[in-house]
C-alpha cells in the first residue's frame, strides 16, 4: 500500500483508482480480564524489583580499577630502576 501513496504523492496516479485495494484494519479484543490483568502486571513489577542490582561484583574478590593501575605500572616500573641501574654500574666501571 505504501507504493500507492507514493505513486499518488509523486503525482503518478490518483488514489481512487486504488480505493478498493484497501484492507480493514484487525481489531484487537483483549481476552484477559482485568483481574488477571493485575495479577500478571504485579508479578512482572515483583521480577523488576528482584532483577535490579543482578550485575554487581563484590569489589574484595573483583580486580578493583586501582589494584589494576597498580598491577599494570609494575613493568614500567622496572624498565625504568633497571635502565638507570645499568647506567650508574657503567659510570662506575668506566672510572675504574
Amino acid at each position: 500500500m505504501l507504493h500507492v501513496v507514493a505513486g499518488h504523492c509523486a503525482g503518478v496516479w490518483g488514489i481512487e483508482r486504488w480505493r478498493h485495494h484497501a484492507t480493514l484494519a484487525d481489531t484487537f479484543l483483549p481476552t484477559t480480564t482485568d483481574d488477571d490483568r493485575n495479577v500478571r502486571y504485579t508479578k512482572w513489577k515483583m521480577a523488576v524489583q528482584r532483577s535490579l542490582g543482578w550485575a554487581t561484583t563484590k569489589k574484595s574478590i573483583a580486580m578493583t580499577e586501582e589494584r589494576y593501575k597498580l598491577l599494570a605500572s609494575i613493568p614500567a616500573t622496572l624498565y625504568i630502576i633497571g635502565s638507570f641501574t645499568m647506567l650508574v654500574v657503567s659510570k662506575m666501571l668506566k672510572n675504574s
